[in-house]
């Protein structure tokens, strides 16, 4: 009976069959025998019809300017305290050398001038800021006014370098525009009506996507940059009294911890915001979640500015499943994601960083990311156009970075994507092989 010789990779074990055959004057044979262990593979598949640089993504910059942004990005500084207190704790003790100490306003300011200057070609940006800002004398209910309208109108260039960036110049300016001195109407001041300003953008029809000044072939999405937990919701069920239960249920958000004089006002309103966040998502508005200052980063706020961002459709992940992934003082989950699934920021620079990071994800046509880490870009298949593209110098490049997977175009094949439009698509085809 005739063997066939099997060669298997890795081998463990060598096993030897000598074949004796009786009675037959035939030579014998030896056959090794080289067993391994059996591998599961997975496949994925992804298809994206590219539309280039002519469908730059919409972005809404939701940003908060509630009181206490007057704060100071960093109250370890000498020059932030007035006493035994820190400044910018109301608008009598401003931080007024923001230079000697930066307040978390005086830096948002420098960070979205110097992104905007850098990068205001990139998308199609807007502006909304909250709460609206209160009379000078007025009752305590001013303080959580959400807006009726944006502040900047998402732009409606077709697409032109120069229309893009002389709309993000105008936010840069508008932005520039709001102090903290306390002089009505543009300063930062009062609560932070987050579900009510998202409640707004739902009904914004330049971040639909129905066809509307060409929102069919972009992607919409909001960046929301808050230093606070959302709160301001005058029918949230959960009201603070002197009732030990109610003071447990209402979270109450006021720095003092002391919510009395706005007994529902005050109390945290994450379930109002998660619901407005998914309304967003289901009309196609994804939310990208970012924590501004020590309050995000404190472990009472954690948990509801995780469960914003998840709930946005972007929270941060970790596709290698190393903590190194997720930046310092962070960690893995067993599901892939960041510890702390919003982007934190202290400082102009990280703020800086965190936009550069977003825009990546949003605005760059040339690279697709891959939900998936492949051992081998040997085990990755490239089809344009039903046509199979091996990697190259003209074409592409697996990508495997600590915060960017994927597969990044370049060359003859990048500025094809990059010029390719909604009457003239390029349909990209990306499928892996992985171990399980």
């Amino acid at each position: 009976m005739p063997y066939s010789r099997r060669m298997f990779v890795r081998p463990k074990l060598r096993l030897s069959l000598t074949l004796f055959c009786c009675g037959m004057s035939i030579a014998c044979q030896t056959y090794d025998f080289e067993p391994v262990t059996p591998v599961v593979v997975a496949q994925s598949n992804q298809v994206t019809a590219g539309e280039g640089l002519k469908a730059r993504p919409n972005i809404m910059l939701l940003v908060d300017t509630s009181g206490s942004m007057d704060l100071p990005a960093d109250e370890s500084l000498p020059a932030c305290r007035q006493g035994n207190n820190i400044c910018g704790f109301d608008k009598v003790h401003l931080c007024s050398d923001t230079t000697a100490c930066p307040t978390r306003w005086s830096e948002l300011q420098k960070a979205i001038i110097a992104f905007l200057n850098q990068s205001g070609t990139l998308a199609r940006y807007g502006l909304m800021t909250f709460p609206v800002p209160p009379a000078p004398i007025g009752p305590t209910s001013e303080l959580c006014s959400a807006p009726n309208h944006v502040r900047v109108d998402i732009s409606q260039s077709p697409d032109l370098d120069v229309e893009l960036q002389g709309q993000a110049n105008q936010i840069g300016n508008a932005i520039a525009g709001i102090n903290s001195n306390g002089v009505f109407p543009d300063i930062t001041e009062g609560g932070t009506p987050t579900a009510a300003s998202l409640r707004v953008l739902e009904n914004y029809a330049l971040l639909k996507s129905d066809g509307a000044s060409g929102n069919a072939s972009r992607s919409n999405f909001i960046v929301l940059l808050t230093d606070g937990l959302p709160n301001c919701n005058p029918n949230n069920p959960h009201s603070y009294s002197a009732n030990p239960a109610d003071v447990a249920a209402c979270q109450c958000t006021a720095a003092s911890g002391n919510c009395t004089p706005i007994p529902q006002l005050g109390c945290l309103d994450l379930d109002g915001t998660l619901q407005e966040i998914l309304n967003l998502k289901s009309a196609k508005v994804d939310t990208f979640v970012v924590g501004f200052g020590a309050e995000a980063s404190a472990s009472s706020s954690r948990l509801s500015l995780n469960a914003l961002a998840d709930a946005g459709g972007e929270g941060r992940s970790c596709p290698h499943f190393s903590d190194a992934e997720c930046g310092p003082g962070q960690t893995c989950t067993t599901g892939g994601k960041c510890s702390s699934e919003f982007y934190q920021a202290s400082n102009a620079q990280d703020l800086v960083d965190v936009f550069k990071k977003i825009i990546l994800i949003t605005g760059d046509v040339c690279f697709k990311p891959l939900d998936v880490v492949v051992s081998d870009p040997a085990f990755i298949l490239v089809r344009i156009d039903s046509q199979d593209v091996g990697p190259g110098a003209e074409t592409w490049t697996y990508t495997n970075q600590v915060d960017r997977v994927g597969i990044t175009f370049q060359g003859s094949l990048c500025q094809r994507i990059q010029s390719s439009s909604q009457s003239h698509p390029v349909q990209i085809e990306i499928k892996t092989v992985r171990r399980l």
